[in-house]
């Protein structure tokens, strides 16, 4: 086989943010090659015979391919970019009694990404006035107006804060009471 018409692939899964493991797979449109792959710059290299799972973002994956000659395709590079574990920092919200409701306002910052998780950004915050019991759909908004609430009860809030790879944190709670 003429190595110049071998191509290799790295493909990676998922592809969104996730907060979990990352399976990497080597790809060549020819069979009979032997696919290798290396995960420390090109030092070591290893077959390829199965699905690589990545957990550190950083990690670079090189792979390449040997025909029965020994000849080499050109090494792909793929560095894995998406994996997120830290949970956002959320602070104490805010509650705002109105007639018949409560108006919540928070606020997150995801963490600052570190060398083997990455920073996926705020996805949306969800919202409890029952202590965490039941939980609004997310909202991409920190403010959020609960209504139809009765007069002179104290309702317990809590926010959670999602980061795009669906890391959560829940906010403290916090008194409430409609006016």
């Amino acid at each position: 086989i003429d190595i110049s018409d071998v191509t290799i692939g790295i493909s990676v899964q998922p592809t969104s943010w996730t907060n979990g493991k990352v399976t990497v797979k080597i790809t060549s449109n020819v069979s009979s090659v032997t696919k290798q792959y290396s995960l420390d710059q090109g030092k070591t290299w290893e077959n390829y015979t199965n699905p690589i799972e990545i957990d550190d973002n950083g990690t670079v994956v090189q792979a390449k391919a040997m025909n029965q000659s020994n000849e080499e395709t050109r090494v792909v590079t793929e560095k894995i970019e998406n994996i997120d574990r830290l949970k956002p920092e959320i602070q104490t919200p805010r509650v705002t009694g109105i007639e018949g409701g409560i108006i919540v306002e928070a606020s997150a910052t995801d963490k600052e990404a570190t060398q083997t998780d990455g920073k996926s950004g705020i996805k949306g915050y969800q919202f409890s006035s029952n202590n965490g019991v039941d939980w609004t759909e997310t909202k991409t908004s920190g403010t959020y107006t609960f209504t139809g609430l009765k007069g002179e009860t104290t309702y317990t809030i809590k926010v959670k804060a999602i980061d795009n790879a669906r890391n959560e944190v829940q906010s403290g709670a916090v008194s409430g009471k409609p006016i």
